[in-house]
């Protein structure tokens, strides 16, 4: 898996994102301006639960980045997800 960049929005803080570029071009001018909170390898930290992972993996092969939203901010260094995995 390439590693993926979390941002969160500093003007909508309940607007987060996941991109593959770590400037965070890609991301919507809109939401911005983005702050970068980490990389994330979900190989190798986990992959946070509040995600779908194969939703992440189709916006940023579509769009180049997802789009999410959370109270807080979310955790990390779970079980990767991916489509299938819930019950």
């Amino acid at each position: 898996m390439p590693v993926y960049h979390y941002f969160r929005s500093a003007s909508r803080p309940d607007q987060m994102a996941f991109t593959d570029d770590p400037t965070g071009a890609k991301l919507p001018p809109e939401y911005g301006p983005w702050q970068h909170r980490r990389a994330v390898d979900a190989d190798v930290d986990g992959w946070t639960p509040i995600v779908d992972r194969s939703a992440a993996d189709a916006g940023i092969a579509l769009n180049g980045y997802y789009l999410f939203e959370s109270d807080g901010e979310p955790p990390f260094g779970e079980e990767p997800t991916r489509a299938g995995d819930f019950p």
